[in-house]
């Protein structure tokens, strides 16, 4: 998961397609072309900037240093890929989106919602 909190964003906040657009520009090409699921975090709107999570399923196995040296220098916060980094979720803010990145657009295809014990387990299940 890759937690993006207070990307500066001076756009329409309703225009979740250009915001996420925006947001997965600034993560490494590899991240960019990839689909995600995303969940806006339960301060989006209330507190100034993008506040956003993407998912992302690797295709091998990388390790939190690996994670972190691919992802520095980009907006988001990497204490994430700590040995230990307690991570509390809450759907109150809607269930997850899959986006899909195929001809440039991220448009959403199927909602899930996923209880925050199960995201717990998931997370944890991680390591």
């Amino acid at each position: 998961m890759i937690d993006i909190d207070s990307l500066l964003w001076d756009g329409d906040i309703a225009d979740q397609k250009t915001m996420l657009e925006y947001t997965t520009s600034q993560l490494p090409v590899e991240f960019q072309q990839a689909d995600c699921w995303y969940h806006f975090s339960s301060s989006m709107g209330i507190k100034a900037g993008i506040r956003v999570h993407l998912w992302y399923w690797l295709n091998r196995p990388c390790s939190d240093a690996d994670l972190k040296a691919c992802l520095s220098g980009c907006p988001l916060d990497l204490r994430l890929f700590n040995s230990i980094s307690p991570l509390i979720h809450s759907l109150r803010s809607g269930p997850l989106t899959l986006i899909q990145t195929g001809l440039g657009c991220l448009k959403p295809v199927i909602r899930l919602r996923l209880y925050p014990f199960l995201m717990i387990l998931l997370l944890a299940c991680r390591r």
